[in-house]
Parts: C-alpha cells; structure tokens; sequence
C-alpha cells in the first residue's frame, strides 16, 4: 500500500480521516452497492440484447428439416434396442456418414469409469474442411428423444451441399467424462487420468456448438443453459440466436428455467441465480467443457411447462437453423460480450455496468486492509516449548 502513504511514511490525511471511520464507511459503501444492483437490474437502466454479428442472420432462412417420420422410426427403434451406441453407429453408416467409435476410461482416486462415443461427421462440400461446428447429445436411455432428432438431423445434412463447415454429430457416453475425452483427444490434449483411442476423422476449429436435451415430446419452453467451468461464458450472440430460434417456433425462451419477469423479485431472483451459478454451478450441461477450448458453447433445453405444443420436428428445425447461421458467419464470435449477467431472457448486464457495482461492495475491504496496516499489532511469538 506504499501508494497511499506520503513521502515521510505517514499516510494522506484523507487515509487517516477513512481509517478513524471505517465502520460508517463499510456500511454506506455495502449499502450503496446494494442500491446500485436493485436499480440496474431493472430493465429500463440495462441493455436489451441483441445479436451483434450480421453474418449469422438468425432465424430468418426456411428451414427444410421435415423428417417426422424418420424421428418417429429412430424413436421407436431406440426405446426398443438394448445397445444404443452400437445401433446409432448403424444408422450413421446406413445413410453414408462418416462414423468412428472413441473408447476412453477415466482413471481417478476412488473413481474409475469408461465408455465409448459415437461420432458422425458430415463433409462439407464448399470448403476443404478448415472449421467445424459440432452437436452434442448424452447417450442415455433418458434421452431417446435427443438422439432421435439428432440422428434425423444428421441423415439431413448429410443430404444437404450448401454446407461450408463439417459438422460432427457427438453422441456422448458417460456425459461429461465422455465430452472431455472427445475434446481433449481432438485438440490433443493429453491428460494422465484420461486414456481415449484415436481419432479418424479431424476438421478445423470448431467455431460453434450446441447440446440437445429434451422433455418429452412436445414443448412449449426452451431454456438456454450456458455456464461453463471456470465461470467462463458463451458469447452473448450465441444466446441470442437460440432465443431468436425458439421465438420463430413458438417456445418461451428462457436463461436458469425463469422465463417472463413479471415483478421485481423475478429479476432479483433470475440475477442472483445468474451469479451463483456462474461462481458455483460449472457442470450445468454438456456445454460447460467447451470454454477451455475456445468453443462457444451452450445447451437447449426443450421442455413443456404448460402445455406442450411444439414438436420434435420443430425441434429439429431449431437446430438446422442454429446450423445455418453458424454455417454463414465469416469469422470466429467477436461482436458481442464475453462478460455479461444475464437478468433474464431479453435483458442484460454488461461489465461496465455491473463492476461499480462490484467496487463498492470489496471497497470496505481495501479500508480494513489499510486499517490493520497502520495499526499496532502484537508482534509474533513462538514459544520454544511447542516446537518438538
């Protein structure tokens, strides 16, 4: 703290004047911080998101997906098969899909666990395969409805030649074990309690991804799960495209399952659970391992709250739609914000608006530090009786 003391080593009197009042101090400066939080989270004093980069066009190509017959074949197959994994490797293969099996086993402290992937990946046919986006899907039994559109969806883009990225279809065992162990031997990243095979197929980097997750099979709500380990976060346009998405189909989007804030308290209650999930909560979802790597990353979550009126089919257009805008961007996300918190669907708070918030909430912190320095503490003993 040599910065706030005087050439003669006494500190500025306004230091002095602060230390003699700390108690007073601490308590406006919390009480200011607080104030300043109750009115920015209103939505009329933060921003109304938007999608920031053009390119990405959200929601305004015609989506083609109409395989409802096919997600009604998969799912019928599916609740019938015993091994998932091996029949998802046959159709992938039936409709010409570049298909590859990744084993792996986890190796831990009092925790062992192996299982194997499957990977689907679909060749672009305008480009020499330098990036890709990806679609992610747990491979359990409470997910048959996942892997059926995601199964669809793949069979139709394989028939598709307007696709300028590959994209690779995940269909993951053992959840998050599973996802590491395909990222960390994609970008060859070796870990010495992670053991996986080889990787076949390879593309470029992976501008974009998504995770699938399903309630049933009709829907009326879609929530948006984001948080990543680490309290990283997605770029903001990716949130801002599935909301987009979900508002042409017809599903309520929504960010930590609050959708319209009908009162004060909703606010608070979507932003406090916006901040404690991002310091705490880092296995939200599949997507919660790709900010390591630099992939932007989230998970839609469909649902029925009320009354379910949009079909797997929609589901599936969601995502085709989700593809084709990654597929148009120029470049890796930029434009928008890495730093936000999410007050609830339609609004936000940048970092320029929530840090002075956070300033004058740790200030106290900095009085009592410099509080303790000037004071006369007692110096260290040890006596010699407690050293063995």
């Amino acid at each position: 703290m040599r910065l706030l003391s005087q050439s003669i080593g006494k500190p500025p009197v306004i230091i002095e004047k602060m230390v003699s009042k700390w108690l007073k101090i601490c308590v406006l400066s919390e009480l200011i911080g607080v104030i300043y939080i109750c009115f920015i989270i209103q939505p009329e004093y933060n921003e109304r998101t938007k999608v920031s980069e053009n390119a990405l066009l959200p929601a305004l190509v015609t989506e083609r997906f109409s395989y409802h017959q096919r997600i009604s074949n998969f799912l019928k197959e599916l609740r019938a098969e015993r091994d998932i994994s091996d029949y998802i490797e046959k159709q992938l293969l039936a409709y010409g899909i570049m298909t590859q099996t990744l084993r792996f086993s986890v190796t831990l402290p009092g925790f062992n666990q192996s299982g194997m992937n499957v990977i689907g990946v679909v060749r672009s046919s305008r480009s020499s395969s330098t990036e890709a986006m990806l679609v992610a899907v747990s491979m359990t039994e409470k997910s048959l409805e996942a892997l059926a559109v995601t199964l669809a969806l793949a069979t139709f883009c394989r028939e598709q030649i307007y696709w300028a990225r590959d994209i690779h279809f995940i269909f993951v065992d053992k959840g998050l074990a599973g996802m590491t162990a395909y990222l960390a031997e994609y970008h060859e990243h070796r870990n010495l309690f992670l053991q996986s095979e080889k990787l076949s197929f390879h593309s470029g980097a992976i501008i974009g991804a998504f995770a699938i997750k399903v309630e049933g099979s009709a829907f009326d709500t879609m929530n948006i799960e984001h948080n990543m380990v680490n309290g990283l976060l997605p770029n903001l346009d990716l949130i801002n495209l599935m909301a987009k998405l979900a508002d042409k189909f017809g599903l309520v989007p929504e960010v930590f399952n609050q959708g319209y804030q009908g009162s004060w308290w909703d606010l608070i209650d979507t932003t406090s659970k916006a901040m404690l999930s991002q310091a705490f909560n880092e296995r939200e979802g599949l997507h919660s391992i790709f900010g390591p790597y630099g992939i932007q990353a989230v998970t839609i979550h469909a649902k029925s709250v009320v009354e379910g009126h949009t079909s797997l089919t929609d589901l599936g257009r969601i995502c085709e739609g989700a593809l084709r805008s990654l597929n148009n961007m120029l470049e890796k996300f930029h434009q928008s914000y890495f730093l936000y918190i999410m007050t609830d669907i339609r609004h936000f708070l940048s970092v320029a608006y929530y840090m002075p918030a956070l300033g004058l909430i740790l200030f106290p912190l900095l009085v009592l530090i410099r509080m303790y320095e000037i004071s006369d503490l007692l110096p260290f003993f040890l006596n010699p009786t407690w050293l063995p």
